[in-house]
């Protein structure tokens, strides 16, 4: 599967309008080669690298188990609070917040399942965990299952959305 490459407008598109208006019809790899920034014209010429389809399957897995598991959550706070009402308590927080969390669950798995707005959804599924590990710190639960689950799920959301999404790995040029 090839993706059509990004329109990269990068620093040397920004020199370009800048300060060489007669190059203003070159491309952004050319200027970056013109302007010597180091390597950025190579970075710049592989903006539409093939992603394998296993890659791509694979990313789609790991969202999945992202999206069951928070979906599932989320299910919980909205039909079922009252299994939740002494956790909450326990915690800090009045039970009647638990349907205000569902939903806050449910529009980070929405936006992170919706293939153009997955970057903000998973963001948003890291902050929400990552407050959900804050809290369990603060109650002295330090490495619990709780927090080990949270953490295991936003590395998955990160992990399944640079499986599946070439920008993502443009932006995190992970090599091993």
């Amino acid at each position: 599967m090839r993706f059509p490459p990004l329109r990269v407008y990068s620093l040397a598109n920004y020199c370009n309008m800048r300060f060489h208006s007669s190059l203003r019809h070159r491309s952004s790899a050319f200027l970056a080669k013109q302007l010597d920034f180091d390597g950025c014209h190579k970075w710049l010429l592989h903006m539409d690298r093939e992603v394998s389809i296993f890659s791509v399957i694979a990313g789609w897995g790991l969202s999945a188990l992202v999206c069951v598991a928070l979906l599932a959550d989320a299910g919980i706070n909205l039909f079922a609070p009252q299994m939740l009402a002494t956790d909450m308590a326990a915690s800090g927080f009045p039970p009647e917040l638990a349907t205000t969390l569902g939903l806050i669950i449910l529009v980070c798995v929405v936006l992170y399942a919706i293939p153009a707005t997955a970057a903000l959804g998973a963001v948003m599924i890291t902050v929400f965990l990552g407050g959900a590990i804050s809290i369990h710190f603060r109650l002295g639960e330090i490495f619990s299952p709780p927090q080990l689950i949270c953490l295991m799920l936003g590395v998955l959301a990160w992990g399944g959305l640079y499986l599946r999404d070439a920008r993502i790995r443009n932006i995190i040029p992970i090599r091993l």
